[in-house]
């Protein structure tokens, strides 16, 4: 077996500045050898700039500045986001929701400036997957490092987090057919991200707390799959009325089935009596493969029929 070669990622910066180098010593006449050993790169790298006459394939120069579709970004990445890694700096999502990737899809060529692709259909998974390399070094800093983006804009960030990682519950009893509660929580497996978001929830007066559901070593369920957790899984959840409503208020989801969901069960804490809640809400959403879906043909508004 041959060795194999390590990739050597250069920044837009030193990509443009090598690249400037290599045609300087081309219009001299030199050798696609004589180059690469003159500025101590491969052969491969001065051969296919000679091909291609351009610095790379897509080159893009991001706007990394704090802004809200930025911060949205971050908040999102820490949920769900993938790197493909130092070999080809891809940053990629792999989503079960069609609507949420959508959304990725199309804030992230923005971000970006590029021409935004279409969403892949890959192993049941909505998959969204762009290449930049000063994006994905971004989004692989440490969360210190990204603090100036997200306390620019803690709400969207938040946003992006919860649509990522977060889920919007009633607390039902069957017996007594009560609607009790609803329970906001996001999950995660990495406390330092929970910490963050909890702490942006306590700036805006939403009162939070943290739960353990599987510790490490333990075997969890997901879409039908067994598998065995390296890390504890940790959920941040909001439980008091007003705290859901101060949640949906000033953060809320994008995701429109979350979205939706939300804010008919805040409508409920707001207009109903339990009893009332809970038929309105059976009648209306069914539990399938654990979470509460809307049914088809359902009016979106609580009091739209009366």
């Amino acid at each position: 077996m041959g060795t194999l070669r390590h990739y050597r990622h250069r920044t837009l910066g030193e990509r443009l500045k090598t690249y400037s180098e290599v045609m300087e010593l081309r219009a001299t006449g030199k050798t696609v050898k004589e180059i690469a050993e003159s500025l101590g790169i491969s052969r491969r790298d001065v051969s296919y700039w000679f091909r291609v006459n351009k610095p790379s394939r897509t080159v893009y120069a991001p706007d990394l500045t704090p802004r809200l579709e930025l911060a949205y970004l971050v908040g999102a990445y820490l949920g769900d986001g993938r790197t493909a890694g130092e070999q080809d700096k891809k940053v990629r999502f792999n989503l079960a929701d069609p609507a949420f990737a959508e959304t990725l899809n199309n804030l992230v060529a923005k971000v970006i400036g590029a021409q935004m692709k279409s969403v892949a259909l890959e192993e049941g998974f909505y998959s969204v997957s762009y290449d930049c390399a000063a994006l994905y070094d971004f989004l692989q800093q440490p969360l210190e490092r990204q603090m100036s983006v997200i306390d620019s804009f803690p709400t969207m960030f938040l946003r992006g987090f919860f649509d990522a990682e977060g889920y919007a519950s009633p607390r039902l009893d069957h017996v007594d057919k009560e609607f009790q509660g609803v329970t906001v929580g996001a999950v995660n497996t990495n406390p330092d991200y929970l910490g963050k978001a909890q702490a942006i929830l306590a700036s805006l007066g939403i009162r939070s707390r943290f739960k353990t559901t599987h510790l490490a070593g333990e075997p969890m369920k997901i879409r039908g799959k067994t598998f065995v957790r390296k890390y504890d899984v940790r959920h941040l959840v909001i439980t008091r009325a007003n705290d859901v409503q101060q949640f949906n208020t000033m953060v809320g989801f994008a995701i429109p089935r979350k979205r939706e969901k939300l804010e008919d069960m805040a409508e409920i804490l707001d207009s109903m009596t339990r009893w009332e809640g809970y038929d309105w809400f059976v009648g209306h959403y069914e539990l399938r493969d654990g979470r509460w879906i809307k049914k088809t043909n359902q009016k979106s508004k609580i009091f739209s029929g009366k």
